[in-house]
C-alpha cells in the first residue's frame, strides 16, 4: 500500500501546477493577440491592393477581406474570454492554496 503524501507537499505539487498553468495563460494571451494584429495587417495590406482593382476579384474582395478580418476578430474574442475566464480560476486556485 502506497504511503500518503503529507497535506502539505500535496498542496505545494497542485501550487506549483497552478503557476504553470497561470503561466500558460499567460503566454497564450500574447500569442493570440500578436497572432491576430499580425494577420490584421495582412488582411489590411491585401485589402489595400484590392480596392484599386476593379476586376471581378477586386470586388469580391473587398467584401471578402473584412469578412474574414470580421470573422478573425470574433475568433479572438471568444479566445480571449474563454482564456480570461481560465486565468481567473488559476488564480482563485493558486489564492486559496496560499491561504
Amino acid at each position: 500500500m502506497p504511503e500518503k503524501l503529507p497535506s502539505i507537499e500535496v498542496d505545494l505539487k497542485e501550487y506549483g501546477e497552478v503557476a504553470s498553468t497561470w503561466r500558460y495563460f499567460v503566454s497564450l494571451r500574447f500569442t493570440v493577440v500578436g497572432f491576430a494584429a499580425i494577420f490584421n495587417s495582412a488582411l489590411f495590406t491585401i485589402y489595400a491592393q484590392l480596392s484599386r482593382n476593379t476586376t471581378f476579384i477586386g470586388k469580391v474582395g473587398v467584401i471578402g477581406i473584412p469578412s474574414l478580418a470580421l470573422a478573425i476578430s470574433i475568433a479572438v474574442i471568444v479566445i480571449e474570454q474563454r482564456t480570461v475566464n481560465l486565468y481567473n480560476i488559476m488564480l482563485r486556485r493558486g489564492t486559496e492554496l496560499e491561504f
